[in-house]
């Protein structure tokens, strides 16, 4: 059981139009004010409305790596070279918020 959200309505609701509206977020904060959980709501949102989520990490470990978060999503086999690649992960993201998975 999940307690419920308390006192971030505005925050929830600003992030959800940001999203419906075809833009990104960026969801900030020190530790501990409830960041994660305010991503699961807008998540769970997200996916009641129909709209794909998909989730990424990114780490210190990967931080040297472009798009390193990203590399789960794009499609599998070899890239011939970095333009390929980058466009290809282009593509991707461009159909998936088309679609209205970002």
């Amino acid at each position: 059981m999940r307690w419920p959200l308390v006192g971030r309505d505005a925050a929830l609701d600003h992030a959800a139009a940001q999203l419906e509206a075809g833009t990104g977020i960026a969801i900030l904060g020190p530790a501990g004010v409830g960041k994660s959980r305010l991503l699961h709501e807008l998540c769970d949102g997200a996916e009641r409305s129909g709209a794909a989520v998909v989730s990424v990490v990114a780490s210190g470990t990967t931080s040297t790596i472009p798009f390193a978060p990203f590399v789960e999503l794009l499609p599998g086999g070899p890239t011939p070279d970095r333009l390929a690649m980058l466009g290809a992960a282009r593509m991707t993201l461009d159909a998936r918020r088309r679609s209205g998975g970002l």
